[in-house]
């Protein structure tokens, strides 16, 4: 009767498609899909389904850990905190290779996406579409600090932490990357930049960026 217990069966190409109602758990991707047939966590079509930490103690809503091949969608993730800190609604800990992360809406956590890429490895053909977040303490979507390439940001409003002047707390953050798009962004709040891109080869269309501590858009790779 849980999500977990799901995800753990499943073989590559499987969906774990959850009913409507709310699942008071998190949620740890344990393997990786191939990369023609995906393993896929959905909320069912037309469903309303809540992932919520409310009294668990977590600081992760869904774990990705160091896993390729998947797909998140169609999900509510909110208030996820570990003593007295929040993390993130949707993690991943490095080297993350196509991912799509779609039609989602966060609140209540630290950073609602983040791709932390750590060590040497490349994390790269990142999706993350169609989001909405609010009430959140820090940063909106955070990629990095090692190298990440070929993603796109996609229809996206984030509506951050107002006040403040912190260049950790961006909208949408990349460290280091190649080839990122970013499309079609509403940026609210946050005590660094809307978006803020340490990158080469970078497109940045239709951003609405306001009430920053710093820039609405800092673009300073090649």
């Amino acid at each position: 009767l849980t999500i977990q217990f799901a995800m753990d069966q499943v073989q590559s190409g499987d969906t774990v498609f959850v009913r409507n109602g709310t699942y008071n758990e998190y949620v740890i991707f344990n393997q990786s899909g191939d990369s023609d047939q995906l393993i896929t966590l959905s909320g069912y079509p037309n469903e309303l389904v809540v992932l919520d930490g409310n009294n668990l103690n977590w600081r992760y809503g869904i774990d990705l850990g160091e896993n390729d091949n998947l797909v998140i969608q169609d999900l509510t993730i909110r208030d996820y905190i570990r003593d007295g800190l929040r993390g993130f609604g949707v993690v991943g800990w490095g080297g993350n290779n196509n991912i799509i992360v779609k039609n989602l809406v966060l609140s209540l956590v630290g950073t609602p996406i983040k791709f932390a890429a750590a060590g040497s490895e490349i994390s790269s053909n990142i999706q993350i579409k169609n989001i909405t977040a609010s009430s959140y303490d820090g940063a909106g979507i955070d990629l990095g600090p090692e190298r990440i390439a070929n993603v796109l940001i996609q229809n996206v409003i984030l509506d951050g932490p107002m006040g403040g002047s912190d260049t950790s707390v961006d909208g949408i953050a990349v460290e280091d990357g190649d080839t990122i798009s970013i499309q079609n962004v509403i940026l609210r709040g946050h005590a660094g930049d809307g978006v803020d891109l340490k990158a080469n080869n970078v497109t940045v269309q239709q951003v609405d960026a306001r009430y920053y501590a710093r820039d609405g858009a800092k673009l300073w790779g090649q």
